[in-house]
């Protein structure tokens, strides 16, 4: 198990060998969803920002660091400047919209995380951000679901599960769902439901990734019913775009231009 001081000194030695700041770092995946294995890596993510005159140019150099893969796989570093990042919440990524409300942080320099969460929120559509968790639903049932036996790989049908209750909490309440799995969950109308999923996730903490199982059928059908509603509530909605000068703002505010 890797602690926080261990990753934070690979993330100064990542800065230091790149010549970069890292002005935000937090785990994202499983352990930030609260879901996480007996064998979870460690998927840490980072924005960094290099110095004024790096941006002042006219090629456009690489704008992302990693993936880095250590200890077998276990710490999985990936980093993005911060015009990449500034630019996907212009276009509300939910990707890097969770990285904003992870519940576990390396590394936060003071101010800079609310002003990144404001321009999330100035930018957010649901629909877009629904369409991305709807589209992570079905690409873990693809990977995760065997029809001829019948059953799933248990890591899979929680990352079945997760985006599907985020997707709901998106086209219901217009705002960025929670990262917690278990905050996802207080929302359920059904107890019983409610306490099938929780045993699930407790299930997840003590065997391996690849373990597999049959899905009670009551849990199926709710989130297959469920998911269904979905799909057909964002199929209604168009989507918006919105130009980008507050993002321009504040990218010009955050480099010293």
């Amino acid at each position: 198990m890797l602690t926080k001081e261990f990753i934070q000194k690979r993330l100064a030695a990542v800065a230091a060998e790149r010549k970069v700041t890292i002005r935000y770092a937090n785990e994202s995946g499983s352990r930030a969803w609260g879901m996480a294995s007996t064998d979870s890596d460690y998927d840490v993510r980072f924005i960094y920002q290099h110095p004024k005159e790096w941006y002042l140019r006219l090629d456009r150099p690489k704008d992302m660091i990693g993936p880095i893969m250590e200890f077998d796989g276990e710490l999985d570093l990936v980093g993005w400047d911060l015009r990449k990042v500034l630019g996907h919440l212009a276009g509300s990524n939910a990707g890097v919209i969770e990285w904003l409300h992870s519940p576990v942080v390396y590394l936060e320099e003071a101010g800079f995380l609310p002003q990144l969460r404001t321009l999330a929120a100035t930018y957010f559509q649901p629909n877009k951000v629904a369409a991305h968790y709807l589209g992570i639903a079905r690409s873990a049932k693809i990977a995760g679901y065997d029809e001829a036996a019948g059953d799933w790989n248990l890591k899979k049908y929680c990352y079945y599960l997760r985006p599907v209750l985020a997707a709901e909490f998106v086209l219901t309440e217009e705002k960025n769902p929670p990262v917690l799995l278990s905050d996802l969950l207080q929302r359920m109308p059904k107890a019983a439901i409610r306490r099938e999923v929780e045993e699930l996730i407790t299930m997840k903490e003590t065997v391996g990734e690849s373990h597999r199982m049959v899905i009670p059928p009551s849990l199926a059908a709710y989130f297959s019913g469920l998911k269904a509603e979905l799909d057909e509530k964002l199929s209604t909605l168009a989507r918006i775009t919105h130009d980008r000068t507050e993002a321009d703002a504040l990218f010009r505010t955050l480099i010293g231009y």
